[in-house]
């Protein structure tokens, strides 16, 4: 889920992108993109309770999760809303936390065990 997160997610920096390059359709695109994201990181938060409750596995996972939930819904309002001084380094900083969490993911086994 962390891996797929993360395909929206950068999906969404270059649907901006491509939205600020002139291309105004890509608009739709990344408003309908963030609804995916979310739904991801939903999918993402039930996943890291299972790991967590179920599997024996840490309890950061999916508190991390619930949180970037919690920051994405509130990326998608600022985006309708148009506070752009607020989405923007938003945005970032929700890339930034993914992709962390996609390091965490992507480590050995063991690796991760010793970091937890």
């Amino acid at each position: 889920m962390v891996t797929c997160e993360a395909a929206f997610a950068l999906g969404q920096a270059a649907l901006a992108g491509s939205f600020l390059s002139g291309h105004y359709g890509a608009l739709d695109l990344h408003a309908l993109n963030a609804t995916l994201t979310g739904l991801t990181a939903v999918v993402q938060t039930i996943a890291g309770v299972l790991l967590w409750r179920l599997g024996g596995g840490p309890a950061w996972p999916a508190w991390t999760s619930a949180l970037l939930f919690a920051a994405e819904a509130g990326q998608i309002a600022m985006g309708y809303a148009r506070v752009l001084a607020v989405h923007v380094p938003l945005g970032v900083t929700i890339i930034a936390c993914i992709a962390l969490m996609l390091v965490w993911v992507w480590r050995p086994e063991g690796e991760r065990a010793v970091a937890a």
